[in-house]
């Protein structure tokens, strides 16, 4: 299955094949900031990998327990961030 999107603004480029490319990070030059980003990809990735085939499972509140305690400390610091800014 190849699936193309040529929308230059789409928050995932799967153009190439076995890439993904997010498109949904603000551009920084902040290391914790950068490193935020890496983890949230990677932690996406293992968390899809791990969970069971129940489409239900994948939801925010299930990906934000998974985050709970785990080794995405930046991620983790990235989210606090954000709420204190949104709230």
């Amino acid at each position: 299955l190849l699936v193309t999107n040529s929308e230059r603004y789409s928050a995932l480029n799967l153009q190439r094949l076995n890439t993904i490319e997010f498109r949904i990070f603000r551009s920084t030059l902040k290391y914790e900031c950068i490193m935020g980003y890496l983890e949230f990809c990677y932690a996406l990735v293992n968390f899809c990998n791990q969970a069971p085939m129940d489409a239900g499972y994948l939801n925010t509140n299930n990906f934000e327990s998974y985050l709970v305690g785990s080794e995405y400390t930046n991620l983790r610091k990235l989210i606090a961030i954000s709420r204190k800014e949104i709230i």
